[in-house]
Order: structure tokens, then C-alpha cells, then sequence
């Protein structure tokens, strides 16, 4: 089955679906495809008896910024709640998929790029990933508090820290021994052992 997806790259082997997130080039071209196109791909992903774990990660500096913040200020200055409800949940769909899930970070994950993070049954992180938790203050003003990868871990924000160039390597290790029948509870004890 071929996904005509322009915002991600999408490769299935040995029950392992890759995702990659193509499109968060630049931190301020963000548009909403790839949410879309994620959430389209994850509910088809649920029926694909093909798939039995999802890798998901980004490229180049970014992992996921969940779009630009401009059209939800515009939205909500204007009262137009529809945009915004019409909008897919992201973590709720990564829930009801009942597959694995797990997150490469390789970079920055910003607002909506936590939340997909966190929604993910396994996180990996290269040594260089950001996570930039975002709250609303009011309709027009937002606060970022910034972690790096060493305090993610620590706090728990994320399973395991790697060297960026061993990342996907990793995270694809771990994904295929769950395709092939390990537990994820198994397979999260012993990545919490080895991070300990």
C-alpha cells in the first residue's frame, strides 16, 4: 500500500511502519499537513495488519512543532472555535490505535511536538533534542519552558538518551524486537534498567 503523503516519508518492513516527518524544515513554514497527514496515516496504520509497531521521528533539526501558532491566535481572537475542533487529537488517536508507538527525537519538539512525544508508548531522544512545553497565558500570549534532553530524562519525559548518530538505529532495534513478539512492558523494564 502506497501513502501519497507530502509531509511524511513512510517506510513498512518486518511489521515496522518508519515515519518520517518531512515537512518541519523550518520553524516558521509550519503548516497543518502533517497533523493531518499524521492522523490520517494512523488510522489507517490501525487496519494494516502489516503494522504491529510505528516509529515515528523527524528531520533534520526538528522532530514536530504541531503547526504554526498563528491560526489558532487568529481563531480564537475571532471566535471561530470550528477551525480548532475540527482539528485531530493526536494523542487520542496514538491511544485508540492499540499498536505501539514510539518516538526518535532528534530534535526540537515544541508545543504540540511534547504532546505527541508523551502520547508515544516508547521515547528515544538523541543527545540533542529540546522540548519546549508551551502554555497560554492569556488569548494573545504564550510561555515556553525549555528542557533538554539530559533533564527529559530524568524527569521522565523520555525512556532513553543516544548519541545522535546512533538515534534510529535504536529506536528501530527496539521497535522490531517488539514486532517480533517481545512485550512492551519487558521492553520498557529493561530500558529503564539500562537508563538507571
Amino acid at each position: 500500500m502506497k501513502y501519497p503523503y507530502r509531509s511524511l516519508l513512510i517506510q513498512i518492513s518486518q511489521g515496522v511502519a518508519f515515519v518520517k516527518l518531512n515537512s518541519a524544515a523550518n520553524l516558521y513554514t509550519i503548516t497543518d499537513d502533517p497533523k493531518r497527514e499524521l492522523s490520517d496515516f494512523l488510522l489507517k496504520a490501525r487496519e494494516n495488519k502489516r503494522i504491529r509497531v510505528i516509529l515515528l521521528t523527524g528531520s533534520g533539526r526538528i522532530f514536530y512543532v504541531g503547526g504554526n501558532l498563528k491560526p489558532e491566535r487568529t481563531a480564537i481572537a475571532t471566535g471561530d472555535r470550528e477551525r480548532g475542533q475540527q482539528k485531530p487529537d493526536l494523542p487520542s488517536i496514538i491511544e485508540d490505535i492499540h499498536k505501539p508507538v514510539i518516538a526518535a527525537v532528534n530534535g526540537y519538539a515544541i508545543g504540540a511536538g511534547v504532546h505527541l512525544a508523551l502520547a508515544c508508548d516508547i521515547r528515544i531522544a538523541s543527545e540533542n533534542a529540546v522540548f519546549y512545553f508551551i502554555q497560554a497565558k492569556n488569548r494573545s500570549q504564550y510561555t515556553s519552558h525549555r528542557v533538554d534532553a539530559a533533564e527529559a530524562l530524568q524527569s521522565g519525559v523520555v525512556t532513553k538518551i543516544v548519541e545522535e548518530k546512533a538515534l534510529i538505529e535504536t529506536a528501530m532495534r527496539i521497535a522490531r524486537s517488539i514486532a517480533n513478539g517481545q512485550t512492551l512492558s519487558l521492553v520498557y523494564t529493561l530500558l529503564q534498567y539500562d537508563a538507571g
